[in-house]
């Protein structure tokens, strides 16, 4: 494996890690405590608390989705690209789409607990909801803030490591092919092969030595 290879595992496995960390984070800190002190709109406080919880929950499987597969492919030493008709887990064929897949859900995780934390302070009022809000609301928006700017970090860099690894391999394989035009002779065309014998026939010094 190359430089590149080893620097796109390498941010692979730091992404794995945030994304799973970061959900389970936001986990502990809001699922012993229900919707409890999270401003007199109780209804307010539910929708908060349920949003939180499924869209972490979609990040915690698409985390697991991810190790699945690529253990299998380890395993079986293939590729997504050929075992997706195959096998269910290979529904992303590469990291970036991955990464592409997952700054989606942390831009939607974003958008929808920002704004429903915002609703909540709105609805239930800032005195009731302050505890909460410093305790649990602003870690967890902060947390999917990190998870998403993680995810378009590792998307972009992805996308320019691919590219450059792209180029390396036209460049290897152009080299390649100029040392081997330049190893193998160039046959003759048959056109001038012709107009060589005929200049060999009509030239006098020929026709003598064959007399």
């Amino acid at each position: 494996m190359g430089a590149i290879g080893k620097a796109k595992v390498f941010l692979w496995i730091f992404t794995i890690v945030i994304m799973f960390g970061g959900s389970l984070a936001v986990f502990i800190i809001n699922k012993p405590l229900g919707w409890a002190n999270l401003g007199k709109n109780e209804l307010a406080g539910k929708v908060w608390y349920n949003a939180v919880i499924a869209l972490h929950a979609v990040y915690i499987i698409g985390v697991g989705f991810e190790l699945i597969s690529r253990a299998y492919l380890v395993m079986v030493g293939s590729s997504c690209s050929e075992q997706r008709r195959g096998f269910l887990c290979c529904f992303v064929y590469s990291m970036s789409a991955w990464w592409k897949l997952m700054m989606i859900l942390g831009i939607i995780t974003v958008v929808i607990t920002g704004g429903l934390t915002a609703i909540v302070i709105v609805l239930g009022g800032f005195n009731s909801v302050k505890d909460a809000l410093f305790k649990r609301m602003a870690p967890t928006v902060g947390i999917s803030l990190i998870q998403t700017i993680l995810s378009i970090v590792s998307f972009t860099t992805s996308k320019k490591l691919q590219k450059i690894q792209d180029e390396e391999e036209e460049a290897l394989h152009g080299t390649k092919k100029e040392d081997l035009a330049k190893s193998t002779p160039t046959p003759q065309p048959p056109v001038k092969e012709k107009e060589k014998e005929k200049e060999k026939e009509s030239d006098p010094s020929a026709i003598v030595s064959s007399a």
